[in-house]
């Protein structure tokens, strides 16, 4: 069945881009620098991974999206308070 072989693939690669965002955003925030790849972890996970409720009101992610945009680094403290939120 190509088409769920392909929805496998899909999420497998989904799985591991957020696990290796997460671990290298701890890891760069944990040596002071800049902990955004954590908080685009949480993303490809909530965006790719999680069932959408077409009916759904969504999450208001505006601090994340300022954290991100914003051209000052996120450190770790910051980065695991969104990702709480």
């Amino acid at each position: 069945r190509e088409d769920q072989a392909r929805l496998a693939s899909n999420a497998l690669y989904n799985v591991t881009t957020a696990a290796l965002l997460a671990a290298e955003g701890a890891a760069l925030g944990a040596a002071g620098g800049d902990a955004r790849r954590l908080l685009l972890s949480r993303l490809v996970v909530e965006h790719r991974l999680k069932p959408a409720d077409p009916l759904g009101l969504g999450r208001d992610d505006e601090a994340m999206a300022d954290a991100l945009l914003s051209e000052a680094p996120v450190d770790l403290a910051r980065a695991s308070a969104l990702m709480a939120a």
